[in-house]
């Protein structure tokens, strides 16, 4: 029983027949095409993850340059007129507030007088 094939045969109309094969015959065309798709994706993404990589190494010598350029420029002093105005402005971001504009104002005119 083992080694015997029991096959099945079912009967089909010549119409039948054809749109069966033609049923295949797209779906083989799907699948070749979806295996198109799949080479040329990872083609592409090869390419990006190259581009990540040298993007990723210039921005690392990008920041070594800075870091050498920190080291070698002088440091520079800020006046404390200058540190209380950056002060001002980091605190609170409201330009288009009038009250806040004054209130800039009048601190400024205080900082100017001492």
């Amino acid at each position: 029983m083992k080694g015997e094939n029991n096959l099945i045969h079912i009967k089909l109309e010549f119409s039948e027949a054809v749109e069966s094969k033609k049923d295949m015959l797209y779906s083989q065309q799907a699948l070749l095409k979806l295996a198109q798709i799949i080479k040329q994706y990872r083609t592409l993404r090869t390419e990006e993850l190259k581009l990540k990589l040298k993007i990723h190494k210039k921005m690392q010598e990008v920041v070594t340059n800075i870091n050498k350029l920190q080291k070698i420029l002088p440091e520079i002093e800020i006046p404390s007129i200058k540190k209380r105005e950056e002060k001002i402005k980091t605190t609170t971001r409201k330009d288009d507030n009038l009250e806040y504009q004054l209130k800039e104002i009048q601190n400024r005119l205080r900082a100017l007088d001492r």
